[in-house]
């Protein structure tokens, strides 16, 4: 019996995956702010502008809610949800930047940019409306001219995109970790490795997050080269 713990710590040892020491250098409090009145049904996005949050709701009657959060209650809602003439279905993106926000309209494969503020609850279209390909997924910003997206695309996984929706470019590869993986056509793996994005403008460096994959991107003339792989999912299977 003893031999059997002896094989039994030893497998569990062996398998245990190697633990990096991650170090930091600066500590920030965090704080929680309740608020007085919450309608969101499922928050999917949100983005803090000064003391202004900004939410987009999956099922309300207005997909983007707007709460002060010193006052800790709501300001307005925005774009309502519908089919008609400036309205919206769910679910949406946006990125703000001043008093300039864009709306990624992903049901209708296009996107715009509003002029708002605070305490007006109208938005007033600032360009034409632009219509994306209709087989991306999620975009992000990269610069006034250049957009990238995932999406179902039979020959790479992201495409760069000027400021009317054109493609200038497509890029990248999806992960192969697991045996044969490399073989799978790229829609099931789109389904498994539906992208998050950010990115970074000094150091042109774009951020793809899935559910188990983080990966760090260069980015260059409307091209991207891979720079760092941070696996977590797959290293779990495979200990």
């Amino acid at each position: 019996m003893k031999y059997i713990y002896i094989i039994l710590i030893f497998t569990l040892v062996s398998c245990s995956p190697s633990v990096k020491r991650v170090t930091f250098t600066e500590n920030n409090k965090a704080t929680v702010t309740t608020l007085l009145e919450t309608f969101l049904t499922i928050p999917l996005e949100l983005e803090l502008q000064g003391k202004y949050l900004y939410a987009t709701d999956f099922q309300g009657d207005s997909l983007m809610w707007c709460y002060d959060i010193e006052k800790r209650k709501q300001v307005k809602r925005l774009l309502p949800r519908g089919e008609g003439p400036e309205e919206f279905l769910s679910p949406v993106q946006f990125f703000l930047s001043d008093s300039i926000l864009f709306v990624h309209n992903r049901w209708h494969f296009s996107g715009r940019h509003y002029k708002y503020n605070i305490h007006d609850s109208f938005l007033y279209p600032l360009d034409n409306l632009i219509h994306f390909p209709t087989d991306i997924d999620m975009i992000y910003p990269l610069s006034e001219k250049r957009i990238i997206a995932s999406g179902r695309f039979k020959d790479c996984r992201y495409i760069i995109m000027d400021e009317k929706g054109n493609i200038m470019s497509r890029c990248g590869d999806y992960p192969s970790y697991f045996e044969k993986e490399e073989d799978i056509p790229n829609f099931p793996k789109f389904m498994y490795h539906q992208s998050m994005f950010g990115f970074h403008k000094q150091h042109q460096r774009l951020t793809s997050v899935t559910s188990h994959v983080f990966e760090l991107w260069n980015y260059s003339k409307d091209t991207l080269s891979l720079y760092n792989t941070s696996v977590n999912f797959y290293r779990k299977i495979k200990s």
